[in-house]
């Protein structure tokens, strides 16, 4: 049996889309956990509707505690094999428990991901899925490496399929409030022998991602510390991992440097402490990164740009869309 967990928050434009996919899933056993996180808009009614129409729901209501509380309360209700977790406001294929299942059981990985895409109308004119996808294998170490270097295999809880063993004792850490998913794939990552990734686009974004670090997460510098604790984790079992966090460690910092150049205003005192930062870990990270050949070019010319000063790299990024990260 597979758990699906939701969590909820002022989600009503689109919690009727999210739910109607999954309970138009073709495989056939599954249990759907909805983690109503203190909502204030229409999400609680429509989630009793579906509630009440639906025996393989079960609703949770808890008190605003952010996406990573709720999702924790899912997990200790869980009671499946198998734990996938999709947002309120994402839609999935009819056939993406069935295929990240069907992945499971050949390879017998312990996670299995899809990749996920911005489909505004969903999956109701989506071409025919291929008969026989392009999956890649890896070890947790090779996974891990994936994630930091951002090669496929990605950082978000949803579009994957998790043993859940391996959320027995693992939970989100509810300290932090961006990259927490990472966090926690980071963690699951150095326990598992086997990843696979599918090569077929089966969970979607109904509305537009900005990434993990948006305008409102300036001030979040816990995911340079996100970052700290995935390096003081690796570093005596895989030290060559080492490199790989100090690039997304360097991604970081160019995000959040990035959007601090977009504010229409000049920054105040506290934001100006988050740009000094920020300019520290590029200054440390970008010879190391430079030179590794696993660096995207899209970090390497970022890098190249800030030798050139700050302020100039600051007026480039101002030019840009500067809330595409």
């Amino acid at each position: 049996m597979i758990s699906i967990i939701v969590p909820v928050y002022n989600a009503a434009n689109y919690l009727p889309r999210c739910l109607d996919s999954i309970f138009g899933q073709d495989y056939p056993d599954y249990e759907v956990i909805v983690v109503d996180d203190g909502s204030t808009d229409d999400s609680p009614a429509i989630c009793r509707r579906y509630a009440e129409q639906h025996p393989s729901m079960r609703l949770i209501v808890r008190s605003n505690g952010g996406p990573s509380a709720a999702r924790n309360t899912g997990l200790q209700a869980a009671q499946g094999d198998w734990i996938a977790f999709i947002d309120s406001d994402d839609e999935v294929h009819p056939h993406y428990l069935t295929a990240l299942m069907e992945q499971a059981r050949a390879s017998s990985a312990e996670i299995v991901q899809v990749h996920a895409e911005h489909h505004p109308d969903g999956f109701a004119h989506a071409p025919a899925l291929p008969a026989h996808p392009t999956t890649l294998q890896y070890t947790g170490a090779e996974a891990l490496s994936a994630l930091l270097y951002q090669q496929r295999v990605d950082a978000s809880v949803h579009g994957k399929l998790i043993r859940s063993t391996l959320l027995a004792d693992e939970r989100f850490d509810e300290c932090f409030q961006v990259y927490e998913d990472l966090h926690l794939m980071a963690r699951l990552f150095c326990r598992v022998d086997r990843v696979v990734w599918i090569d077929l686009p089966l969970y979607s974004y109904l509305k537009k991602q900005g990434g993990q670090l948006n305008t409102h997460s300036i001030h979040r510098t816990d995911a340079f510390d996100v970052c700290d604790a995935i390096e003081h984790l690796v570093a005596p079992r895989w030290p060559h991992l080492v490199a790989a966090v100090h690039d997304r460690k360097l991604s970081v910092a160019f995000n959040i440097f990035r959007l601090i150049a977009a504010l229409p205003t000049p920054p105040d005192e506290s934001v100006c402490d988050i740009e000094r930062l920020c300019r520290c870990h590029i200054r440390t990270l970008r010879a190391g990164c430079l030179y590794n050949p696993h660096v995207r070019m899209k970090n390497k010319c970022g890098i190249l740009l800030s030798y050139l000063g700050f302020p100039l790299l600051k007026r480039l990024f101002r030019l840009h869309d500067c809330n595409k990260i």
